[in-house]
């Protein structure tokens, strides 16, 4: 960012029990971090950008002008959410649907991602974003089992 190293910092702001936490922080199939989390429970995640010097040392938070984020299941065989409620978003610009049509948000909005095709959440003027995953049953492929979280 302008220059600048970005460091994203993700921390679990509530409790948080894994499922299997030797799959967090891995990419999948696509450049994406995992958060395995146990089913039944939840956790309120927070992902936090810094600017660092070249070497890594000194931090200090920055504001992106305009973040996109898409949340999806990772066993799912493309870019979806296999159940309804299993991930919310708070405080986002804009829903962008993968059929083109674009939602606003708003500051002080919540939205809780539909079962179906992982739409694309909008950000502007963020130093941090806040996002709540709950690990809920579901009939989601047959890798589900395997994964579940």
């Amino acid at each position: 960012v302008k220059g600048e190293n970005l460091e994203v910092v993700l921390r679990a702001v509530s409790s948080y029990v894994p499922q299997n936490v030797a799959l967090n922080g891995r990419e999948a199939t696509v450049p994406a971090a995992t958060v395995n989390v146990a089913m039944g429970t939840s956790v309120k995640l927070r992902f936090d950008f810094r600017a660092s010097d070249k070497q890594g040392t000194e931090m200090s938070e920055i504001s992106l002008p305009r973040l996109y984020l898409q949340i999806f299941d990772e066993e799912e065989p493309r870019f979806a959410m296999s159940t309804r409620g299993e991930a919310k978003v708070l405080d986002y610009e804009g829903i962008s649907w993968p059929n083109g049509t674009w939602q606003p948000g708003g500051f002080g909005k919540a939205f809780t991602l539909p079962r179906g095709a992982a739409p694309t959440v909008a950000f502007t003027s963020c130093s941090s974003v806040t996002v709540t995953l709950h690990a809920l049953p579901n009939q989601g492929s047959v890798l589900g089992s395997p994964w579940e979280g």
